[in-house]
């Protein structure tokens, strides 16, 4: 992997900060392939995320919970 796909992957999960950000964040605004990009990464991590969401309010299986407690 690249250390551009390195930073996009960071970008999108959120662990970029300070000069970091800014310099990706003055990067996608200066290239629309890349903000495109990004953009389409991000949004499918945000639907993703979203599939998933409903399983974690869920209880867990009382087989599951029984199997833990030994």
């Amino acid at each position: 992997m690249t250390a551009d796909r390195d930073e996009l992957h960071a970008w999108v999960d959120g662990r970029l900060d300070g000069e970091r950000l800014r310099r990706f964040e003055q990067r996608l605004d200066a290239d629309p392939a890349l903000r495109a990009e990004a953009q389409a990464w991000r949004s499918q991590t945000e639907a993703l995320k979203g599939l998933a969401r409903h399983v974690l309010d869920e209880p867990l299986p009382e087989r599951l919970t029984a199997a833990a407690q030994g």
